[in-house]
Parts: C-alpha cells; sequence; structure tokens
C-alpha cells in the first residue's frame, strides 16, 4: 500500500496486487455494479419470528386473509440458483397508500384481517416490548417497500460459505438475514 495513495476522500487498504488488479478491472469495465442495479436491500425485521412467520398449515388452520400474510423465505433457503419456499409466509401488516408504505390502522385491519387481528392480539405483550415499536404492538421495526420484495431480483444469504445467489422471480420477502440485488 503506497501512502501516496491515501486521500482525504477514500482510502482502499488492500495488498498492492489487488489494488493493481481493480485499477485493471475498472480501467476496462464499460459498467459498473451502480449502474446495472436499483439497489442493495435486506430484508425484513420482525423481531418476533415466532409471531410474524408462520407455516402454511397455521394460515390455512386460522384462515389468515391472504392481503396480509406474503410466501417467505428464510436465509436457510437461499441457496444457488433458485430459492427453496418451504411453505412459511410473513403476516405484513402494511399497504401502499399514495405511494408511501403504510401500516394498517387497528380499526383498518380488525376489518379487513380479522383472523390475523385476532392471532397478533394475542402476543401483545410480547410484540410491544419490541426494540423499534412506536405506533402500535404489530408494526415491524423496520419497514421496506413492499414492491422491492414483488418483483425480480437476485437474492442471498447475508452469510455464506460461498456465492449462493439465486434467482427470484415469485416475489418471495425474506428475512433481514438475506440480501437483494434490484435491477
Amino acid at each position: 500500500m503506497s501512502y501516496g495513495r491515501l486521500s482525504e476522500k477514500v482510502w482502499i487498504l488492500l495488498p498492492q496486487e489487488e489494488e493493481e488488479l481493480i485499477a485493471k478491472i475498472n480501467s476496462i469495465a464499460n459498467y459498473r455494479l451502480q449502474d446495472l442495479v436499483e439497489g442493495i436491500q435486506v430484508g425484513v425485521q420482525t423481531g418476533a419470528d415466532e409471531i410474524f412467520v408462520v407455516n402454511e398449515d397455521t394460515v390455512i388452520g386460522k384462515r389468515f386473509e391472504q392481503n396480509i400474510v406474503r410466501k417467505f423465505l428464510k436465509g436457510e433457503d437461499v441457496r444457488r440458483w433458485l430459492p427453496t419456499w418451504r411453505g412459511y409466509f410473513l403476516i405484513y401488516p402494511y399497504t401502499i397508500k399514495n405511494g408511501q408504505v403504510h401500516l394498517y390502522l387497528i380499526d383498518e385491519i380488525k376489518k379487513i384481517a380479522p383472523n390475523i387481528w385476532n392471532y397478533l392480539s394475542k402476543f401483545k405483550d410480547k410484540l410491544s416490548k419490541r426494540w423499534g415499536v412506536k405506533k402500535v404492538f404489530y408494526e415491524l421495526p423496520t419497514v421496506r417497500q413492499p414492491d422491492w420484495f414483488e418483483k425480480e431480483k437476485i437474492i442471498t444469504p447475508d452469510i455464506a460459505n460461498k456465492n449462493n445467489f439465486a434467482y427470484d422471480d415469485e416475489g418471495f420477502y425474506f428475512s433481514k438475514g438475506t440480501c437483494m440485488v434490484s435491477y
């Protein structure tokens, strides 16, 4: 690493041979990743996956309303090439209004999803104690744009011992242990 290469802007600390390789790639590349993708995003953080992530038997047995549940992948469901959906769903109490993510109000969710409301209400005390809960007990600590999930994307677990990129054209939602590249 040459001290002459350091500036006030950005420090890139690499061994000399790696620095030369990256410089060579940058000199011949027509595009950079940032030119080709909309962004890189992480998945949904619920703070209570054991409540918000349910299996297909629960969705059917408790007659959960389909407008609130989304097909869901856990990190281990994302492997090379294609994700493996194992029948999990995410209770996602949000919609889009005027281009913005909107948490369903208590009266709204009681009306459009009474079975989900009854289910979540049983966990009110536990859900109220989660980090990031500010408005109502069933909100998620970090909200993601539904359209990020519902379009074609490349997904990968954030921790893997090899490249595990998978193509998703089904609009899966996924946990915070997974990242996506949208294009």
